[in-house]
């Protein structure tokens, strides 16, 4: 099976500038591009929340790579796949999957071609409808000799999956991606997860379980860019979330990351539970910065939030510890 020249020249020349933009933007920190309100500059947004001006000599090239990665061919672009369609359909591929047709010539044509990867993911696009068979696609060419899965492809079945409320997938499919380490610097699977966010009814809880992911795997600085991402684009994480988060980096001993999200988690407009601030109290209290741990207690009783008995015994726990009898009473009392 032969696609268009044109078609293989897009994917050559977006590969390589994003190759490129991945190689300029190699530093010690990570990096996500967006566009700035200025008409000539770009802000590129590191992991610990700060911002600085690219060089005029890269604006341009961080630019257009920038823009490649949401508008990523062949998901966004019109492009016409009439010579695809020809061959696959989602009653021949469904056939072909179900029972395991796998000798199939047009399955062997697609393996045998340099752009394998990116044909597998249009066959999963075609199998949206039916993701358990998405599924079993995926998982058979992943053990396919020689062939290796695009992080497109992990994307489209992770939403594919979220769609048909098939979330412990969706979460294994995501962490295989994350911790597959195949992924360009500058926070390429959320871009990619965003731009083919399109291929079935948008679930946003999809992004929610990739913020999970990087936490669950211990990569806070990248779980608090994600997030940032997150509240850019308004697909903010559920509290639980933000809350594991949180639990982490008071966990770790990271005082000012915790602090610096729990506002955050604030300004971006998510209500925090009795459970956000009872992590920020206990820290506080463990801390024996009495002072905010009394001023988060105030704060979370004016915001409804009903305090319960382990906020109290944080605070008991903390102030006992120094012998502050006073304030033991005072909090009883409340």
């Amino acid at each position: 099976m032969k696609l268009p020249f044109e078609i293989f020249l897009i994917c050559f020349v977006q590969t390589m500038l994003i190759l490129l933009r991945g190689l300029l933007l190699r530093n010690s920190k990570r990096v996500s591009v967006f566009l700035s309100t200025g008409p000539n500059n770009i802000y590129c947004c590191l992991s610990n929340g700060s911002q600085f001006v690219s060089p005029s000599s890269h604006t341009f090239l961080l630019w257009i790579t920038g823009f490649l990665c949401f508008f990523r061919y062949p998901f966004v672009t019109k492009v016409n796949f009439d010579s695809f369609h020809e061959v696959f359909n989602r009653d021949v591929v469904s056939n072909i999957v179900r029972e395991d047709k796998w000798d199939d010539f047009r399955i062997v044509s697609v393996f045998e071609s340099a752009l394998a990867p990116i044909l597998v993911s249009r066959i999963l696009v075609e199998l949206k409808g039916e993701p358990r068979l998405a599924l079993k696609l995926f998982k058979w060419a992943k053990r396919h000799t020689g062939f290796c899965h695009t992080t497109e492809s992990y994307c489209i079945l992770a939403h594919i999956l979220f769609c048909s409320r098939m979330c412990i997938d969706a979460h294994a499919i995501l962490k295989d991606l994350v911790s597959s380490n195949r992924v360009l610097l500058g926070g390429d699977i959320f871009d990619i997860l965003w731009s083919t966010r399109n291929v079935c009814v948008p679930g946003y809880g999809v992004f929610d379980t990739l913020f999970s992911v990087l936490v669950e795997l211990g990569m806070l600085e990248e779980a608090s860019e994600c997030f940032l991402r997150m509240k850019r684009f308004r697909v903010l994480p559920k509290v639980r979330s933000c809350n594991y988060l949180l639990h982490t980096l008071s966990k770790t001993g990271r005082g000012e990351l915790s602090r610096k999200f729990f506002k955050d988690i604030i300004g971006a407009g998510i209500c925090p539970s009795v459970f956000t601030y009872n992590i920020m109290i206990d820290y506080a209290c463990k801390e024996g910065d009495f002072e905010t741990a009394r001023s988060l207690f105030a704060q979370m009783k004016e915001m409804g939030v009903t305090p319960d008995i382990v906020t109290y015994n944080s605070l008991i726990d903390g102030m006992g510890s120094l012998g502050s009898y006073r304030f033991q009473c005072l909090y009883m009392r409340k």
